[in-house]
């Protein structure tokens, strides 16, 4: 008995381990990082493919200059002209990351930004700030105003650079909405990928020469990170933030935005960890996911039964197109599973046209919905007139008042009938004893 009991608990576990295995080995294990707080998804779908912590309030570091950079285009004149204020540079420090702006000096605004995208100056953020709404602080309450809007429920901004400060937070999946509606202005991404800029001369200083601090897009300050499919968009790094990094890469047509927040610096090869981290979950995602059709105008969904045709018994249903998502590369189509939503579940009358709208079906597939689509008919049916007249009678006398007409209709000629019976009998006793009378005045006579 025993024995019996171990062979069934052993069957059993290899029967687990047969179902797992394809999905333990449908992805490829994520790498390890070093980012305490991590998302990369694909815009397009908005599918996650991978997430790790985030939602959880960390510091952000030069990623809130991602918010200040939004605001700026959605709301500046690029060719407009900022003056530099005492209050701008007041408080900085001249040791964080600036671009030497000096007091009195004017600089068109679409400099500036560069100033904050690629050499991640905090100086030319308080400057546009001043610049678009007068002070700093109602310039920080309109990123708090516009971070609400666009969904964030985990971000809240001290000031428009990201230097340490109580209360100033994000987090990967608001850092990711923000990089999103920031990137729906294409110069957005053209400053943010351009690894040198020349600032031209002001009236107080000399032309300016710019690297880029993200060293995944170039390779004149450290050569050895880039990442050939990546563009732009921006780093971060205080001791209280770690090494941050918002980009985007694209290969094969599919395109990513990565954030990954809190990376460290490996002690012993001295390697900064958001741009190991960033490229290794590209990578990764590359591997493991592609565009699939999920659902094709060929997918046979389901038949109708079709009457009043002499061609046909029913018609086919299939997709008016076709669903593609970002999947897994194993992924199976059997296992889409399609809700459907039939116009005519009973049967449909003919006729029916090639192409005709008769239902729709919600697509899910892992719990997950991908949308709806019209189903159509794959061929038509011709309406047969004999059978319509035919059907035509049939419902004529299956309606109820029909019925009753029929019913009271039969009703009067039975009664009539009867009617005529009696009539004609009282008619023929009349004749029998007027035939008799006759008779017997005859014999009398005699």
């Amino acid at each position: 008995m025993t024995k019996m009991k171990f062979f069934a608990s052993f069957l059993l576990f290899c029967l687990i381990l047969t179902f797992a295995a394809p999905l333990a080995s449908a992805i490829d294990d994520v790498p390890e990082i070093s980012a305490k707080s991590v998302i990369i998804a694909e815009p397009e779908s908005g599918e996650v493919v991978y997430e790790k912590n985030a939602d959880d309030r960390v510091d952000i570091a030069s990623l809130t200059k991602m918010m200040t950079a939004l605001i700026v285009l959605e709301e500046a004149d690029m060719d407009s002209v900022a003056t530099v204020s005492y209050s701008a540079l007041d408080a900085l420090d001249p040791d964080s990351s600036i671009a030497d702006l000096r007091p009195s000096e004017e600089m068109r605004v679409e400099d500036l930004l560069k100033c904050v995208l690629i050499q991640s100056a905090n100086d030319a953020c308080n400057v546009l700030a001043e610049h678009l709404y007068g002070s700093i602080e109602a310039f920080v309450a309109r990123m708090n105003e516009r971070a609400a809007e666009l969904g964030c429920t985990n971000t809240h901004f001290m000031n428009t650079h990201g230097l340490t400060e109580d209360g100033h937070y994000s987090s990967a999946r608001d850092l990711y909405k923000i990089a999103l509606e920031a990137l729906k202005h294409p110069e957005f991404l053209e400053i943010c990928n351009t690894a040198r800029v020349e600032i031209p001369a002001t009236n107080i200083h000399d032309a300016r020469v710019f690297l880029s601090t993200n060293y995944l897009i170039s390779t004149q300050k450290v050569p050895d990170y880039v990442y050939y499919y990546a563009k732009g968009i921006k780093t971060g790094h205080t001791s209280a933030a770690g090494y941050c990094l918002t980009s985007t890469a694209e290969k094969d047509d599919v395109l990513y935005i990565c954030v990954v927040l809190g990376s460290e610096r490996d002690p012993e090869t001295n390697r900064i960890g958001s741009f190991d981290d960033t490229r290794a979950l590209y990578e990764w995602a590359f591997d493991n996911f592609s565009y699939q059709q999920m659902v094709t105008k060929s997918t046979v969904v389901a038949e109708i039964p079709v009457s009043l045709s002499s061609e046909v018994d029913y018609v086919t249903l299939v997709p008016n197109g076709s669903i593609e998502a970002l999947l897994p590369n194993d992924f199976d189509p059997d296992e889409v599973k399609l809700d459907l939503h039939l116009d005519y579940e009973d049967g449909i009358e003919a006729p029916v046209e090639k192409g005709q709208k008769l239902g729709t079906a919600s697509v899910t597939w892992n719990g997950k919905s991908y949308g709806e689509i019209d189903l159509v008919a794959l061929g038509s049916a011709s309406l047969d007139k004999t059978l319509l007249l035919i059907q035509n009678v049939k419902d004529f006398f299956a309606r109820p008042w029909v019925l009753w007409i029929v019913i009271a209709a039969a009703a009067l000629i039975v009664f009539y009938i009867i009617f005529l019976v009696v009539i004609n009998s009282k008619r023929r006793r009349r004749r029998r004893s007027a035939s008799n009378y006759r008779g017997s005045s005859r014999r009398r006579r005699y």
